[in-house]
Parts: C-alpha cells; sequence; structure tokens
C-alpha cells in the first residue's frame, strides 16, 4: 500500500511549522519505531530547474514513473532557449488563422513565475512569434496566482509583464481574474461561468489597468487567487473579450486547471452552464486531456513501464483512492499522463467539500477516504492500494496556520486507523509525500503569509516491513516506485532508473 500525505514536507523548526506544531502520534510513532527516509521532492530531484519548488502533478508523475521525467516548464524552456519554440506547428497554425481572419489572439494563463502550472516567461515568446508571424492584435487574460507564490506577488508580475509588452511594441492585458475563478477544478462551475462571462463578454468589474484592478483588490483585503474577474481598458478606454472569429492559446502546461475553462470556450459540446457564443479556437500549450480535441504545442511524452504498469502485469488488483482535488494526481498523473485505468485498477471518487476555502472545513474527505479504504483492506478485495489525503496540501494553501494544523491532525489520525488494518491484515505499506507545504505557513522575509510549497524533504515511511528490512537514508521520488517493487519481490524494470532505498 502506497500512502500519500499530500503537502507534507519535513523541517526541524517548530515556528509556523504545523506539522511540528500538530498532534501527531501516529507519526510520532512510526518516527521511533518503523524504518524511514527523507525524499527530494523538488528541483533536480523531480526533473525541474534549481530552485523551482516540487508540485502535485509533478511529484505523482515522478512517483509513477520510477524515474527522474523531463518536466514540461523544462522542455518549454528548452525549446524556447534553442530557438524551436517558434517553429512548432501548433503555433504558427494559430498564427496563421489569426492573420488570415484578421482577428485577434488572446493568450490565457496563470501570470506568475511558480513554475507550478505556468511560467511568466513563456508569454513574451508567443507575444514575439505573433509580431513577427504580422498578427496586430494581441490579447493577454491574466490569471493572477497567491497559491504558488506569495498572495501579493501578482501586481509585481503584472507589471513586468507590461513592461516586456511594451518593449515588444504589441499586446495588452484585456482582463484580469484569480485562478479562484479561473482555474477552478473541482466542478464549482459557478467559479468557471464568471471568468467565461468575463473573457467572451467583458462582464464583471472595469478598470483603467491591471495594475489598478490589482491593487484595488488588494486594498479591499483581496489577494492573488481570490481577485474577482475584471476587465481592462486600453488607453481608448475599450475593452477587448474573446470575439467568436478570435483564437486562444492556453498556456499553462499543467492540464487539471484548465480542463473547465478550455471546453467552456472551444467545445461544441460543453453544457455544464449556458455559453454566450459558438465555440472559438483553442490551442493548448499541452495535453489537457485524452478527449479533448484542440490542438497541442507540445504532446505528451512516452513513459513506459510505469508503477500502475508493472503491477498490473504482475495481475495485481488495484485500488485508488483519493478526494476530488486529487483525484487526478492518484489516477491521471500517477499514471504517467493516461486517462485509461489499467486492467483491474478500480477508482474510487471522495467529492471534496463545497466550501469557500478549506480552513473552513480542514477534515476535508479525509474521513470518506478512511471508510473507502479501510474496506477495500478489509474485504481483501484488492492487492495494491494507492491512497491520497489532501489536506496538508490544501489547507496549506490557504495560509491559516491554526486550520493547517488542524488538517495535520486529521490526516495523522486517518493514516493511524488505515495503518491499523493494514497491520491486522499483514499488509506493507509505504508512508510518503509528494511535495512541501503545511511546514511553512509564514514567509520569513515579508512576514505574511506562506500559501506556496517548499524545497523541503518529505518523509518516506516503511510499515510493516520484514524485520531485515531497512531504508536507506536519503533518496528522492524516483525512487518510490523501485523500493515498493522490491520490497513486494516484483522485478524492477530497466526503464525505471530510480533506485530502491531497501537495505537488508
Amino acid at each position: 500500500m502506497l500512502i500519500i500525505l499530500d503537502g507534507l514536507g519535513l523541517r526541524d523548526t517548530r515556528e509556523n511549522n504545523a506539522f511540528r506544531l500538530a498532534r501527531t502520534p501516529t507519526f510520532n510513532r512510526l518516527f521511533k519505531e518503523s524504518p524511514w527516509s527523507t525524499l527530494d521532492a523538488s528541483q533536480e530531484a523531480v526533473g525541474l530547474p534549481a530552485g523551482v519548488i516540487g508540485n502535485s502533478e509533478v511529484g505523482h508523475m515522478t512517483i509513477g514513473a520510477g524515474r527522474i521525467l523531463k518536466n514540461d516548464l523544462v522542455r518549454i524552456n528548452d525549446s524556447i532557449a534553442d530557438g524551436t519554440f517558434k517553429d512548432k506547428g501548433e503555433i504558427k497554425n494559430i498564427l496563421t488563422y489569426v492573420k488570415d481572419k484578421g482577428s485577434a489572439l488572446h493568450l490565457l494563463g496563470l501570470v506568475s513565475d511558480g513554475g507550478v502550472h505556468s511560467h511568466f516567461s513563456h508569454i513574451p515568446p508567443l507575444v514575439k512569434c505573433a509580431k513577427a508571424a504580422g498578427v496586430e492584435k494581441v490579447f493577454l487574460h491574466a490569471i493572477t496566482d497567491g497559491r504558488d507564490t506569495s498572495p501579493y506577488g501578482g501586481v509585481d508580475y503584472v507589471r513586468q509583464t507590461e513592461l516586456a509588452l511594451s518593449e515588444i511594441g504589441i499586446g495588452q492585458i484585456a482582463t484580469v481574474v484569480g485562478r479562484y475563478y479561473a482555474m477552478d477544478r473541482d466542478r464549482r462551475w459557478d467559479r468557471t461561468e464568471r471568468a467565461y462571462r468575463m473573457f467572451v463578454s467583458g462582464e464583471e468589474e472595469k478598470a483603467d489597468s491591471a495594475v489598478e484592478a490589482i491593487e484595488k483588490s488588494y486594498s479591499a483585503g483581496v489577494t492573488d487567487e481570490f481577485i474577482e474577474p475584471i476587465a481592462v481598458s486600453d488607453n481608448d478606454g475599450e475593452f477587448h473579450n474573446i470575439a467568436p472569429d478570435d483564437a486562444v492559446l492556453c498556456f499553462n502546461f499543467r492540464a487539471d486547471r484548465m480542463r473547465q475553462i478550455c471546453p467552456a470556450l472551444g467545445s461544441g459540446d460543453f453544457s455544464q452552464f449556458s455559453t454566450l457564443q459558438s465555440p472559438i479556437r483553442l490551442t493548448s500549450m499541452t495535453v489537457y486531456k485524452d478527449n479533448f480535441d484542440f490542438p497541442v504545442v507540445f504532446g505528451s511524452q512516452s513513459i513506459e513501464m510505469k508503477f500502475g504498469e508493472v503491477l498490473a502485469q504482475a495481475d495485481f488488483r488495484q485500488l485508488r483512492v483519493a478526494e476530488t482535488e486529487k483525484y487526478a494526481h492518484v489516477t491521471y498523473f500517477l499514471n504517467g499522463g493516461d486517462e485509461n485505468p489499467y486492467d483491474a485498477e478500480e477508482r474510487v471518487l471522495i467529492p471534496s467539500p463545497q466550501v469557500a476555502t478549506y480552513d473552513l472545513q480542514p477534515e476535508m474527505s479525509a474521513y470518506g477516504i478512511r471508510q473507502a479504504v479501510v474496506k477495500a483492506i478489509d474485504d481483501e478485495s484488492c492487492d495494491a492500494i494507492v491512497m491520497n489525503l489532501a489536506n496538508t496540501d490544501m489547507v496549506g494553501h490557504t495560509g491559516d496556520l491554526n486550520a493547517t494544523i488542524r488538517a495535520a491532525e486529521v490526516a495523522d489520525e486517518v493514516l493511524g486507523n488505515v495503518l491499523e488494518m493494514v497491520t491486522r491484515k499483514r499488509m506493507v505499506a509505504f508512508v510518503t509525500a509528494d511535495h512541501g507545504n503545511c511546514e511553512v505557513m509564514v514567509d520569513e522575509e515579508t512576514e505574511r503569509e506562506h500559501t506556496a510549497h517548499t524545497l523541503n524533504p518529505v518523509p518516506f515511511v516503511l510499515v510493516n516491513g520484514a524485520s531485515d528490512m531497512h531504508l536507506r537514508t536519503k533518496g528522492s521520488l524516483s525512487d518510490v516506485a523501485p523500493t515498493i517493487l522490491d520490497a513486494v519481490r516484483l522485478p524492477i524494470p530497466n526503464e525505471m532508473t530510480g533506485s530502491s532505498l531497501l537495505e537488508s
């Protein structure tokens, strides 16, 4: 069994460390009695550039692949650096479409340097491509972050972007909206609809500049993630919505939080709310979903012999359990970007609570996950279980220390309940995390709430292993799958370049 506690990193200091401040009897016992190690979950250890925090997509992809993958951020950066970016076929195609129509190109995505869903350094190269192709109208729909970056960093990212556009000589910001609305992934369609209506009709609040819009939100106590949809006028007082003959290029490279807004804009069979116009031409930076028919700039990487694939070939009955906020992580991402389950792979989805922010319900759906997993173990209906507890990540993102302490305590409680059943059934379990978050709740430099992931290592604990099984003291997420396969006496495929951390 593999248990992933999302966003639980390790840091010695207790101050503003929700994990260390929480009552965690289960972890206290595990760290005292069980073999455990620490794993690097960020930067080069998971295929990201130096200094870039880990994230849930990359963490689960790395765990499932059993090797370090070339992350989409790195793929795009390399393409820009070596000059092949401008020659990408689908970039050329969308620019040709816009030029032939005499219409506008709209760039839509998260404007920050978080490197989790996007990177704002990719915007200028796109605008330069448009200018070189003779496109005259380029508009940016800026989604503000505040979750993978400082809650107040958006205004600086927008200023830097506006300066870059000014230097290129083309392009302007047409709208501003927080990711809470434009990047919902949990089927809260009312949020998605507000962003959609602003993009295509200019409904919602108006502002004379993007910086003004953001600063006004700050003054009202609204941080980047929660900025309400705002249409921004140009110097002539005109607003630039997405018109039927226009085209949209979504430059986010992570899939899960673009799966609601993109079909609303570009799919003919979208039915979650009433759309205001026919589907527009839309291109995505990467594959957002296998059954989307949008053109894609960077196709999926082929990953052979993944963790779940090896288990399936060994006829293991698999169970994947998570709540909706993390459902894609234990399925799509863990399976290397493949939507389809393996043979004998069952998936259990527990709805996340319908609250505005998870500090209001830090328990989230952990108890529902516990019930599903304990029942499956007791029934002996599966051979391999992967479960994700979202609490320490999703509540950690709110910046509320007390709520995140509660989240850590709930996760520890549920972990203890599950491991009790694991022990009763004489199963072997591994406990880890995909990246850090809850262990840093205040930014030391700004002394404001810290809502982003961290560079800290994560735990890796062996539970109920043979008495002669021990773990090397240091590894990375790419070592998780090889270690588990080694523990259950399955061969580690050559494609997995991670190492088993088991020592006998």
